[in-house]
């Protein structure tokens, strides 16, 4: 017996129903985010393959490779009191991820592996959250820090809203975006 397409979603309906899933739990199976979510608890993240609206307070980012987190916002926002280097790597080896400790992403590792769909990505990721009502960015910018110094005592960062490369910085600024990374 084929099932014509209203009977389909009379049945869909009926199993929605009977289980309780509402319509903002339908919608985020068949609209995903475009990366993993990221949620924090103190110093420990969390990181799922979706937006969950009642943890929508814990969304701390997402992950934009593997091992690789990067926080929904620039600037500091409780993770830490100001972003220049010496803080933010502090504040990312007190992290942990599956009991693995965080660190400063490698600027090496970042140039080697950023494809040129990732700012499309994070784009789309940043008007996601922003759009879930999460306090977020509602555009695409942002400097990581990475684990590499120079000789200056400053650090070197990756710029997401220019060509991939690297730079060197001594002073933190507005447009700092933290990023974390663990090992695999």
């Amino acid at each position: 017996m084929i099932m014509t397409t209203r009977e389909k979603f009379s049945r869909l309906d009926a199993v929605v129903a009977e289980i309780g899933i509402t319509q903002e739990e339908l919608q985020e199976w068949f609209n995903p985010s475009p990366f993993p979510i990221v949620y924090k608890k103190g110093n420990n993240f969390e990181v799922l393959p979706r937006f969950i609206h009642e943890r929508r307070n814990e969304v701390w980012g997402y992950e934009i490779m593997p091992n690789i987190i990067l926080a929904k916002k620039c600037g500091a926002d409780g993770n830490v009191e100001d972003t220049n280097w010496k803080e933010v790597q502090r504040f990312a080896e007190k992290c942990t991820l599956e009991g693995k400790r965080g660190y400063l992403p490698s600027l090496k590792f970042l140039r080697q592996n950023w494809t040129s769909e990732l700012p499309d990505r994070i784009k789309a990721m940043d008007k996601f959250l922003y759009d879930k009502g999460v306090d977020a960015e509602e555009r695409y910018y942002g400097r990581i820090w990475c684990i590499e110094t120079d000789c200056y005592n400053g650090g070197f960062y990756f710029p997401l809203d220019k060509l991939p490369g690297w730079y060197s910085k001594v002073s933190p600024s507005k447009d700092d975006r933290i990023a974390v990374a663990f090992k695999p």
